[in-house]
Order: C-alpha cells, then structure tokens, then sequence
C-alpha cells in the first residue's frame, strides 16, 4: 500500500485503515502481501499493525502496545495484577524498555526489548494466577533479533505458587514453566523445563525436555515465532518453531522422567578398586611398518591445473558500495554497530579474481599417524553398574498434569550478551488453536512483512521522493525536517 501525500502524522492516523486499501491496490492477498509483485515506483508498503479482539481463552494476552514509556516505571495506582514490574530481586541487573521494534514501522508496533550490547541479566513479571494447568496449555511469542544473536537465553517464565511479590523472583525461585531459545555459539535448543514438587521429600525437581529442536537462526531483522503445548489427555508436548512441529512424549521425552522410578541407584554403592571396564587393549606386539610415512598430508595441489590468463589476481570479488555512507546521525549504541554494505565487484562476475591457487586433490601416498592395533582385553569384567534399591522418595502420580505447581506469575527472564532484542504478542491460555489463530493474526503477518521488504528493498518514499539510504534511516531523517511541532504530533497517536 503506498501512503498518499501527507503528513507523516496524518499517515499514521489512517494506519488502521491501509490493510482494507492494500489489498485493493495489488499488495496484499488475504491480509498479505503478494511477493510475486514489484511495489509500484519503488515505494514502501506500510505494515498495518491489526486489530487483534481480546482472546477468550488466554489468561494473558500481551502485544504492549498500550504502553507509552517503559513499563517498569510504575505509575500511581498501578498494581502487580495489571501492571509488569521490575525485577529487584538479586541477579536482576538492568531494566528493559518498551519501544518501536524497528524504525520502518515508526511506532506502530511496540515491543519489550533491549537496545543496548552488554551482558545483562533483565527480568520483568507480573501476577497471573492459574490454580490448575489446563489440557492444551499453550504459551506463545515472537522475537526478533535486529543483530547477530551469539551468546544469549530468551526465556519466559511461569512462576509458581506460592509467591508474595513479583518483583522479589530471582534465580532460585521456582518456576512452574521455562520456555524459549536458548544459544551460545554453537550450542542451541529451545529450552523447555516442567518443574514439579515431590511431596515425600518436599523438594522441587526439573524436568527438561530432551532432543529439542534448535532455534531458529534469527537473520537479521526477522521475527521468529515460539509456541508450546501441553496436551495431558494424549500424553503430548508440542514445540512450535515458526511453522515447523516437533512433537514430544511426556512421559518418555523429559529427563528425569515425572513418575519417578521405583528403583535408583545406591549413592552407597562405589565400583571396587580391581574391576576392569576396558573392552579393548594395546597390542604391545604391533610394530609400525617401516614403509609407513607420517610426514604426508591428505591433500595436495594438482599441479596439472594453471592459473587462467584472465585471471585478475589484484582484485577482490566483492567492493564496498559507493552509494551507501553512514549517515550523520547513526549512534553506535542505539542503532548498533554500522554495517557496511557489499557488493559484488563488476569485474568479477565470473568468479576469476583475488588470490588463485591450484585446486587440491585426495594424496595417494598419505596414511596419516600410525596407531598400535587394539585387541580384546583378557581381564574386561563388562560395565560396572551400581546396585539398585527402592527410591525413597517414590510416589505414584496420576497424570502430569496432576503434578504440575500452580501458577502466580510470569516473568521475563533473559540473559543477554547481544543487543537490539525485542519481544512481542505473547499469549498464555487454554487453546492452541486460539494462539495459532492470534500468530496468524499477528506474528506471522510481520514476517510477510520482512519477507517482502527484503525480496523488494524501497528505492523512493511514499511522497516519491529517492532513498539514497536505507529506508528506515531516510525516515528518521525525513522526520527530522518536519520539525518538532509534527513529531510532537505523532507522539499523541
């Protein structure tokens, strides 16, 4: 849909009106945008953040879009049933921030994020109050990462009961559910824990779910939606990445299982000092060949192979672009760090450019480092295992669903080491259903959003007039010559 002539603060007043419109001007198909179509003149189709009716089944449905400033700074009359608060129990290091997830779509859709890099452990919660887990339990949100996501868990947490304040949870308070990605280089999953209370020992036990699925790898800018359901009546868990299911047993995926075992281990019990658990021993009679070369490496240059004539050795296969600076009035620590953008060098379209080197080919003569061979060990006496006697704390359970802690918040928990996070549409209820509809609703149409954006990067506003930067700087800078009396305008919206 491409605004018309007005007033960036007229604009966003008819916001609620560009969906009917788009679809009528060829952009969008059942509430999307087609990407098989080129947008008229280059110009940006505005997102249309929708009207969501209030869900019937959600014990909480947040998109914070009611929220002017951040939402930890409680106003007079604002309670802890109808307000988030801050965290001030120990390990609560900074505070979070309610914001316009991307400039592009200039406060139309508001979210819980952190802006700034730094490692930073947040937490937010509020009341919420479910006695009993319901089958179909469903918690669900999407997040976006604006820059690379390396080292940082995205968790929502539902706190168990009993619990005096919200703002008094820390680290070792117990939660009822943990859930969302969770990544630190190479390692990632979606963390799913189910916490239960033994009622012969008193003592809260986790339960996390084993094989989950990994994370989505948050490209830059995309929004990823994360949903999980409980279905106790068919003995199911199910885990949501985007549109991709993972289903899960509860009673044979999660590690220790919730019925606990009749019998366990003897802590008494220790392996005796001459037993032999070695399957296979060093043949001390193996000798290396003396024909065997462990100077050699696997690969080798072919040099039947010569560098091309064309080959141009002194230029580099991409170039930075001419026509893209950092604009003046880019902050580091508010936008992040300027990425410089790349294009591929003209005159090396064919590939044939930069440093040549002849191909590599498998080495005839390699056989890498000699090893003794190992034969069977005489004395092996099989895998030791430690006796087993009654569990003491055993219990019989019902369901899982009978041993589920009830419910007394919800909090944000997030360890963060990367920068510009931000959290929305979270919804937490009794039907998946309801949340997939909710996701279509919202979470999913940005992501059409994205996906067109980037299949047709805007080359001129909606007044026409050409972006020389990227589309969401042009509009800061756009913003900034109407002067303050319109951008005071468009805060009232």
């Amino acid at each position: 849909m491409l605004v018309a002539p007005m007033s960036r603060a007229r604009a966003w007043q008819c916001v609620l009106r560009i969906a009917a419109v788009a679809s009528a001007c060829g952009f969008c198909a059942a509430g999307r945008w087609d990407l098989s179509k080129k947008p008229e003149n280059g110009a940006v189709p505005f997102y249309t953040m929708p009207v969501v009716e209030p869900p019937a089944h959600a014990y909480l449905w947040e998109d914070f879009q009611q929220y002017k400033t951040s939402f930890f700074q409680v106003k007079p009359g604002d309670t802890e049933a109808t307000s988030w608060m801050y965290a001030r129990g120990r390990g609560a290091d900074g505070a979070p921030e309610i914001g316009s997830i991307d400039p592009l779509w200039y406060r139309v859709d508001k979210g819980i994020g952190f802006r700034k890099r730094q490692r930073q452990h947040y937490k937010v919660a509020r009341k919420l109050d479910i006695d009993t887990i319901p089958d179909g339990f469903t918690i669900q949100f999407d997040v976006r990462c604006k820059a690379f996501w390396t080292c940082s868990g995205l968790f929502w947490k539902l706190l168990a009961a009993p619990l005096n304040s919200v703002q008094d949870f820390k680290d070792t308070s117990p939660s009822s559910i943990v859930f969302g990605p969770d990544r630190c280089n190479e390692k990632s999953r979606v963390l799913v824990i189910i916490t239960t209370k033994n009622p012969v020992s008193g003592e809260y036990e986790e339960h996390v779910l084993q094989n989950a699925p990994e994370p989505h790898n948050h490209v830059y800018k995309a929004t990823n939606l994360y949903r999980l359901s409980l279905f106790f009546e068919r003995g199911e868990a199910v885990v949501a990445v985007n549109d991709k299911e993972y289903v899960y047993s509860l009673d044979n995926d999660f590690e220790p299982p919730f019925q606990p075992r009749k019998m366990v281990d003897d802590p008494a019990d220790s392996k005796p000092s001459d037993w032999v658990d070695e399957r296979e021993i060093v043949d001390l009679d193996d000798r290396q060949p003396d024909d065997w070369d462990e100077t050699q490496e696997p690969w080798i240059p072919d040099t039947s192979v010569q560098k091309p004539d064309d080959w141009l050795e002194e230029e580099n296969a991409f170039m930075k672009d001419p026509n893209v600076r950092k604009p003046d009035f880019w902050d580091d620590e508010e936008d992040g760090p300027w990425q410089e953008s790349w294009i591929t060098n003209p005159l090396c379209l064919t590939g044939k450019c930069g440093t040549w080197h002849q191909p590599q080919i498998p080495n005839p003569n390699f056989r890498g480092k000699w090893k003794p061979r190992m034969i069977p060990n005489p004395d092996f006496k099989g895998e030791w295992q430690p006796r087993k006697i009654p569990n003491p704390t055993y219990y019989e359970i019902d369901s899982v669903q009978s041993v589920m802690l009830p419910v007394a918040g919800v909090a944000l928990d997030v360890l963060v080491s990367d920068y510009n996070i931000w959290f929305d549409n979270l919804y937490v209820g009794r039907s998946d259903s309801e949340a997939k509809y909710l996701a279509e609703e919202t979470s999913k149409k940005k992501q059409f959003y994205e996906t067109y954006f980037e299949a047709y990067p805007p080359t001129v506003d909606s007044e026409g007039i050409p972006l020389k930067e990227k589309p969401w700087q042009e509009m800061r800078t756009h913003d900034s010559q109407k002067g303050a009396a319109e951008t005071a305008a468009k805060d009232e919206l």
